[in-house]
Order: C-alpha cells, then sequence, then structure tokens
C-alpha cells in the first residue's frame, strides 16, 4: 500500500502487479479498515470434513467387490458399522456423484465423444 501513499493511483498499481484495478482497490480498502489483517486471506467457511479419502475408496470398493447394489442409505450404514463413521446418506450419494463427474471414465468419455465446431471464426473489423 505504499505505493498508494505516494500517490500512484489505482490504474498505475494495477498496471505495474499485474492485477484487476478492482483487485486493487478491494485490497486498499480492505487495509484501510482492517489494517495488515485485511492483506490476509481469511481461514475457509464451514466445518472440516469428517471423513477420508480412505472411507469412500472402501464404500467404491463394496461396490465393485460384491455382486449385490447398494443404494446411499445402506452405504451410510455399511459406513457406520465398519468404519464408525457417521454420513448421512444425501452426504454419500453427493460425495460418489462428484467423485464420478470428475472421474476417468467420465472424461474419457468426453473425450472420446467430443466433436469440435465447425463454426467459421468472425471476421475483425
Amino acid at each position: 500500500m505504499c505505493l498508494n501513499a505516494k500517490g500512484w493511483t489505482v490504474n498505475q498499481i494495477a498496471d505495474w502487479i499485474g492485477q484487476a484495478a478492482n483487485t486493487v482497490r478491494k485490497t486498499i480498502h480492505s487495509w484501510v479498515i482492517k489494517g495488515d489483517e485485511g492483506l490476509w486471506d481469511a481461514p475457509p467457511r464451514g466445518r472440516k470434513r469428517t471423513w477420508q479419502e480412505a472411507d469412500i475408496k472402501y464404500l467404491e470398493d463394496c461396490c465393485v467387490r460384491e455382486e449385490r447394489t447398494y443404494n446411499s442409505k445402506q452405504l451410510s450404514h455399511l459406513l457406520k458399522k465398519e468404519r464408525s463413521l457417521e454420513l448421512s446418506a444425501e452426504r454419500i450419494r453427493k460425495i460418489l456423484k462428484k467423485r464420478a463427474e470428475n472421474g476417468k471414465e467420465q472424461k474419457q468419455l468426453r473425450e472420446f465423444t467430443h466433436t469440435p465446431s465447425k463454426k467459421k471464426p468472425r471476421k475483425q473489423i
């Protein structure tokens, strides 16, 4: 913020540090209001997750290993019984759905089915 105190404008500071002018304005305002504490990111909000990656991997392995199918409520009971971890059926469903969306199979499927667009580029004036 020394540059601001030396008379630099927000746009000059933004150009010099390679940031948007709004970011510089927001940072200066935060510094004026909160002092040095305003320059650092706040700790993340919300509760820390109670499950580990190994817990979800265990559920996925159970689904692959056994010939039966599970619903999310059954997986919740299985996790509580085998791993002493309580997660709601809805939470398990969301975690598994998100993992499937980000998984390799989805990526490969998208790459395989992706067809490039045949749009012509716009003429620049």
